[in-house]
């Protein structure tokens, strides 16, 4: 069964195109190509019940019109893209902390303009992102943006009942001498510099993942759900 749980009327967003994203918080993120009060999109959030928040309208200088969705990264704020505006029209890429302040990062340059797509962040904590023109043909590039957010791991799957193998990725895990889910150790096998196998411990409870290595202690970016 469909249930409506929102319907944008232009003040608080117009034409979302992008898919919602769920934070930390449990809540859904995403974007509208058009509406807010300055007609130049918005971000925003909604819960399952339907609760809806209008984060931030664009107002050109900030950007405008953006067609991808919100990530959060490993620092706890969300970055998107917009696909044209900024300081040289060409699109930016913004900012916005859990409080909803919303900067500009980058503004890209009117060589390589038009950010259609959304962004992603490696487990490095460098975002990269792609144009859709641009480049030395003006077919488009690829990008990469160093903001200086932490390294951090990831898991695949990001649940598993005790006993269930997981396989943690990231960078420079050569040297791990510690895998603990929420507090609560486990054993593992290094397989790689950027994989290791685990398997989900006794007493596991859902919470943050941690890999101690020689650099320090890396974190996973989503709460790993224990399931009964």
């Amino acid at each position: 069964m469909l249930t409506s749980l929102h319907s944008f009327d232009v003040t608080d967003g117009q034409y979302p195109q992008a898919g919602l994203m769920q934070a930390n918080d449990g809540d859904f993120y995403g974007t509208t190509f058009y509406g807010g009060y300055h007609r130049a999109g918005t971000i925003f959030k909604i819960n399952s019940a339907g609760v809806f928040k209008s984060l931030y309208s664009f107002n050109g200088a900030s950007g405008e019109n953006p067609e991808g969705g919100v990530l959060q990264g490993s620092d706890g704020n969300f970055y998107g893209t917009a696909y044209i505006g900024g300081a040289n029209n060409g699109g930016t890429v913004y900012e916005m902390t859990s409080a909803y302040t919303v900067t500009t990062v980058y503004s890209l340059p009117a060589g390589d303009e038009s950010v259609q797509d959304g962004l992603m962040q490696a487990t490095n904590g460098v975002i990269y992102g792609q144009t859709y023109l641009g480049g030395a043909e003006d077919d488009g590039t690829l990008f990469s943006l160093s903001l200086g957010l932490p390294a951090f791991i990831e898991t695949e799957p990001t649940f598993g009942r005790v006993g269930a193998g997981v396989i943690i990725l990231g960078n420079d895990l050569r040297n791990a001498t510690g895998v603990s889910f929420g507090g609560v150790a486990a054993t593992f096998a290094v397989l790689s510099n950027s994989e290791i196998r685990t398997v989900v411990p006794a007493g596991a409870l859902t919470g943050t993942i941690t890999v101690t290595t020689s650099g320090g202690t890396l974190s996973s970016n989503a709460p790993f759900r224990v399931v009964p």
